[in-house]
């Protein structure tokens, strides 16, 4: 039985591009549940100050592995950063997860999502 929401890569990428899908959402952020480890990707704001590569551009994007310590939800959790990108189409095809791209684990018949945050303008 299929747990992932996303059936194909394409619902994925309108849903978190530049531009509002037509259904005017757009996501920021997702968290999901990939062979029992937990893990956020998010469109990060200009304040939130991720860092800029060599040639001084600012990445947007980055992928987090989620800590719990062993209990979901723990207060005391931590963000390990897997990586940071300039836009979506980097994170899809530049992004690896126990040995896969995002873009294949995304779609993952075995993903769990567990929650979207919405832009809010």
């Amino acid at each position: 039985m299929r747990k992932n929401e996303y059936e194909n890569l394409k619902q994925f990428y309108d849903e978190f591009c530049e531009k509002p899908n037509p259904n005017g959402d757009t996501s920021i952020g997702v968290e999901f549940v990939y062979n029992k480890i937990y893990y956020r990707m998010c469109h990060e704001p200009e304040w939130a100050n991720l860092p800029k590569d060599e040639s001084v551009k600012q990445y947007g994007f980055a992928v987090y592995e989620v800590d719990w310590y062993g209990e979901i939800f723990n207060p005391n959790f931590t963000y390990i950063v897997i990586g940071l990108y300039h836009n979506l189409d980097e994170v899809l095809e530049n992004c690896i997860l126990q040995g896969r791209k995002f873009k294949d684990v995304i779609i993952d018949d075995e993903i769990e999502i567990v929650c979207r945050d919405q832009k809010k303008d």
